[in-house]
Formats: structure tokens, sequence, C-alpha cells
């Protein structure tokens, strides 16, 4: 402060004062030391007046043109001890002075090149006192003024022409507005140009196709900064406190919008742009305040020096910061185009073989989970990174885990669908490595169906899940051929059929009559049937094998097995069937379950997988009947209900068991 009255003592020194008070000084004297400071082009005295409004701390700043008046107005709350106008135009040489006040001083000097020479009225009023700044071609004046609200008057008064200054027209007008709107169109200000609203908040690319990610951090220095409503196709940061007095706005773009974009450093409300190049990434675009940075002696740009390269430093952590965030937590809906751009940023900043930090590896072997999951091979690196990040990142461990079950459940529901048994255990195994699932009869029989039923006796124990003596009797079975009970007959009995041996098969169908009927075995029964030519026989199998289901699944039995024996039986079976279907029909109507019946025509397994065997032994594809009823008998003796001859549930699919337990 005392440099600075010092410097105002000796400007004051080269004017006089008169006896009403009024201040003067000569402009031909200190002409000599402004014209250092002469601006680029008259037109930006603009801007240092934007970055004064900026600077007071106003909320609006209004532009109105009458007659020959143009007229700029910001209200503020300007304290009592600000210097009085005297020495205004001093403290363009001064870096200390009160940003406010130096800024003031420059838009005075820049609008002397105007033009014309307009004539400038700059009036502040504090809490207590008013001043008037008269500014002409030879000379400043300050005249004492009545009490006004807090704030600054900026008047240009032409004797001819220029009368819209801020319209659109030719030469300097359209250069002011040109440079206002777009210099200042961020400034943290309402602005109000002779009735229209201008100017914008900071957005960041928030609202274009082209953004990936967007975070805001929150600084010393207003930026009036658009409040996100979109996060469903973007990485949104949660608004975080900025490292720097800086305020930002942080986000990731495809390249060619980032390029047109770049860096744009908001100094006092005035935009200045940088090379994206300092980024160090063709994806971002930041906006940052720059509010304690000094500008050159034209006032066209910043002065870089240690502040600026902070802040350049800051920004271009925060973008590293970011790529980050977006590796551990993807867009929710990820554009093919945003994935691939950056993909290949990833590829860019980390090449083959070169090590890239664990949440950027994390993010590659996400994208690529399904496919390094179709082999043993890939699952088992995939689990041993995920033990690795586990140690270093817990957090992002438990998101990664949570991805691998998922694709490797999936994985698994796939080769059960197609019946790869060797690609389900060792997908079954690593999912048992990752802590998900515990070895229960599901494991064992898929290393049944694996050929490996030394490595089923090994797990199977009367205390394992899902535990029984049938799923014993076939692990035994399928070692030493010695399997007692109905499934082993059920075995034996299509072995017979296989081999044509007819004559067994019928002795081995009375032993299976000899069981308790449950309504597969009679089913089956049926089939074997339809294949001798026996058809009322069939008819009498199937019509057991309908009496023993429940209500929900009778009528889809019903409808299926007639429509196969409809005009193949004799008409006493079709009047009984037919008289049959209509009382029990009259009996579901009376018990009001009729809509617990199944509808949609939803086909069940044990029918389709019976009908397709005994169709291939029909049309003498003996190896395609041999190979269906395997898959199809061993898929059933995994579903516990089927290790008995029971149906699967009508309601849900073949694999149910599967979706189920998993």
């Amino acid at each position: 402060m005392e440099e600075l009255n010092t410097m105002l003592a000796r400007l004051s020194s080269e004017g006089d004062a008169d006896s009403s008070g009024v201040f003067t000084l000569s402009l031909e004297k200190a002409g000599e030391k402004l014209a250092t400071y002469r601006l680029a082009s008259p037109g930006l005295f603009v801007l240092n007046l934007v970055a004064s409004a900026v600077m007071a701390g106003a909320q609006q700043f209004t532009i109105e043109t009458t007659g020959e008046v143009t007229l700029f107005a910001f209200d503020t709350v300007l304290e009592p001890e600000l210097e009085p106008l005297e020495g205004l135009l001093s403290t363009i040489f001064d870096p200390k002075a009160s940003p406010f006040v130096r800024e003031l001083a420059l838009a005075v000097h820049g609008a002397r090149s105007l033009p014309d020479q307009p004539k400038i009225i700059v009036s502040v009023s504090t809490q207590q006192w008013s001043r008037d700044l008269v500014v002409s071609a030879e000379k400043i004046e300050m005249v004492v003024a009545e009490a006004r609200p807090s704030g600054v008057i900026f008047q240009l008064q032409y004797r001819s022409g220029w009368r819209s200054l801020f319209s659109r027209g030719k030469g300097v007008r359209e250069e002011a507005v040109r440079h206002f709107s777009h210099f200042c169109r961020f400034a943290p200000l309402k602005v109000i140009n002779n009735g229209q609203v201008e100017g914008a908040r900071v957005t960041g690319g928030l609202y274009e196709s082209s953004i990936m990610a967007w975070r805001h951090l929150q600084g010393e220095q207003a930026m009036n900064v658009a409040v996100p409503k979109r996060s469903y196709d973007l990485t949104l940061s949660q608004k975080k406190v900025s490292p720097t007095v800086s305020s930002m706005v942080v986000s990731l773009h495809e390249p060619n919008w980032a390029r047109q974009q770049g860096l744009l450093l908001l100094s006092r409300g005035v935009a200045f742009r940088r090379p994206l190049a300092l980024l160090g990434c063709p994806l971002a675009l930041v906006v940052i305040t720059a509010d304690h940075l000094e500008k050159n002696l034209s006032q066209s740009d910043l002065v870089e020096n240690d502040d600026y390269h902070l802040i350049i430093e800051a920004a271009k952590a925060e973008v590293e910061d970011l790529i980050s965030e977006v590796c551990s937590s993807p867009p929710l809906s990820w554009r093919p185009n945003h994935e691939r751009e950056f993909s290949l940023e990833l590829e860019r900043r980390y090449p083959a073989e070169t090590p890239a930090p664990l949440v950027v590896e994390a993010y590659r072997r996400l994208k690529q989970m399904t496919r390094l999951c179709q082999q043993p091979e890939g699952q088992q690196q995939q689990i041993e990174f995920w033990r690795r990040l586990s140690e270093e990142e817990p957090d992002r461990a438990e998101r990664f885990h949570r991805e691998l079950t998922e694709a490797l459940q999936a994985s698994l529901k796939r080769s059960i669908a197609s019946r790869q048994w060797s690609q389900s255990l060792p997908t079954l195994t690593s999912l048992t490595d990752l802590g998900v699932y515990r070895a229960d009869s599901l494991l064992v029989a898929l290393r049944v169906l694996s050929d490996d039923p030394k490595g089923a006796r090994e797990l199977l124990t009367s205390t394992l899940p899902g535990y029984s003596s049938l799923l014993e009797s076939l692990i035994t079975g399928r070692s030493s051929e010695t399997v007692q009970g109905p499934m082993a007959d059920l075995l034996a009995f299509q072995r017979a059929v296989e081999a044509d041996e007819l004559v067994l098969a019928d002795e081995l169908r009375n032993v299976l009559m000899g069981y308790e009927g449950t309504p597969l075995l009679d089913l089956w029964l049926g089939w074997y049937s339809i294949y001798r030519r026996k058809m009322d026989q069939a008819c009498i199998h199937w019509d057991q094998a309908v009496t023993k289901v429940n209500t929900r699944d009778w009528a889809h039995w019903n409808e299926a097995l007639w429509e196969e024996l409809n005009g193949k039986v004799s008409f006493l079976h079709q009047v009984r069937w037919r008289a049959r279907r209509g009382l029990e029909e009259l009996q579901l109507a009376f018990l009001g379950e009729r809509e617990k019946r199944i509808g949609g025509g939803e086909s069940l397994f044990p029918i389709d997988w019976a009908s397709a065997v005994w169709r291939s032994h029909l049309n003498s594809r003996r190896t395609q009947g041999q190979e269906l009823f395997r898959n199809g008998y061993l898929m059933s003796l995994i579903n516990p209900e089927s290790l008995s001859l029971e149906p699967l549930d009508s309601t849900i699919s073949p694999l149910a068991f599967f979706h189920k337990t998993l």
C-alpha cells in the first residue's frame, strides 16, 4: 500500500487541484508511460471492464445504448476504504494494486483509443462516497458526486456516430461485440446486453454426444458451471475440491471435438486458449479459472509464470485421474466409438509389453472378459490377476471379482446348454476357486459327464450337498458297469434297443414295469411300445403317466401324448381317453384350478427328450438316438427329481437346476 501511495503521489504531482475539489491530470504528461500499455485492439477495453466487474464480485453486468451514450454498469458492494479515483490510471503500472481497480483503469485507458475519442465518465460509488471520473481527449477530471448505490457505471459519450457501439454493424462496433461475446461467454456474471441475456455456463462438453467422462472441481475462484443432469452414458465424478485456488471442469471426448475446444483458462471472466498438447491427452478438454495470473502489457495474453505452470500441471493431473476413474468405472452406456477411442489412447500410453497401472490392466481385462473366459487358460489368468488386484487394490478387486463371476457363470450356462461337458467342468472349478461356489452334486455330475468317474468318486461323500444313493450308483455304474436299481435297468434297456436285442429289451421292459411307476418311467415305456408298433399298449402306459402328474402338468402331458396316439389306437381307447379328459376338465373347472394349467405351449423336457430318442430309432438313425439318449439321460440325473425318475418341472427350462444352483 505504501508503494501504491507513493505512485499515486507521483502522478498526482503531475496534475492540479482547483478550489472546487476537482482534480485534473494532464494526459500529455502521462501519455508516454501509458503508451506501453496500449491494447492490441481498442475493442478489448470491454474485456477489462468485465474483468473489473468479476473481481469486484458483481453478479450482473448490464449494457445499454441510448442516443449517443453507451453505458456499462455493475452493482457490487465497494468498501469505503477504496482509494479515490485521482490516481486511477497510475494503478496500471502496479501489479500489486487491487485487481478490480487495475482492470477498471485498463478499461478506461483502452476506451480512450476508440474512434472519434468518446468522452468517458466512470462513476464509482462506495458505501460512503461517490466520485465521477471524467476522461476527455485532453485531461482527466475527478468530481465529487451525490450519493448513489454502491457500484460502477461506465459511460461512453459520442458527439456523432457510434450511437450503437454494442449493436451489430461494421467496424469497431462489430469487433467490440465479437470480442465481448466470444471472450466473456463464461464470465460468472449475468450479462444483459440491451435487454438480451448473453453468456453461458461452463459445460465442458457435458451435453455433447462426443463426451465420455466429466468432473467439476470447486476452487476459491468462481466459475459459472452447468449442473449435470445426465449420468447414464458417461463417467460422472462427484463434485470435488480443487487442489489449487482455481476451479476446473475436466472432461474426455472424441479427439476431433476435444481438438476443437482445447484448453481454456478463464482469467477474471475472460477466456484465453492454450494448445491441447499441454494436457498430454488428445481426448481431454479442460476449462480452468486463472484469476490470479498476470496479463502481458497489451492485455492480449497471460504471463506464463510459476503460477501458470502450477495450474497447468494440476489440470494434467486431473486428466490422468479422470482416465483412471473411467478405467475403474466406465460409462453405463458405453458407445462403441467411445470405447474404441479410449482403448486407442490406452494403447498409445501403454503399448504392448509396457507395464500398465493395475487399474488400466483391470479395465482391459474387463473389456475382454467374455473372450478370456471361454477357455480354461484364460479363466485361470483372470483369477490370478484378481488375486494380485486383491492385494494391491481391494476396492477395484471387488468389482473385478463380480464381473469375473458373472462372465464365468454365463460361460458355464452356455457350455451346459450345448452339452460341452469338458468345458463346463473347468469353468465350474474356476467358480470354486473364486469362492462363489462350493463342491456339491453338480460338480460330481459334471465330472461323470466329462468321463472322469474317478474324480467324481473322490468328491462324493454322504455329506456332500445334493448327495443321493442314486448318484453314487451312477458313478459306480460308470466305473464298473455294475449298476443296480431302476436307472441302471433303464440304461440297460436302452442299450438293448440300440443293439437291436429286442427279446432282451422286452424282458427288461417287464422288469421296469415291476417298479413302482413314475410318470417318466411310464412315458419311456409308452415310447418303446410305439417303437414296437404296439399302439394300444402305448396308450395304456401313457394313460397311466397322465394320471400320475399333478394338475399343473396334466394339461400339457395329456395334449402332447394324445396328439401322438390320436388315430393310431383302437376306438375303445379313443373313447376312454376322451371321456377321462372331459371328466378331469370338469373337475378342474369345479375346483377352480384351471388357471394353474400350463399355457403358451412351453415344452416339457422329458417328453421332448424321449420323443427325439425314439423318433431317431423309428427312422433308423441309431447313432443319433444313442447320443440323444446318453445326453438326456445323464442330464436328467443331475436334477434331483429326475434321479427318482420324476419329470422335470414343466414350468421351467431343462437347465433350470443349473440356473438355480448358480
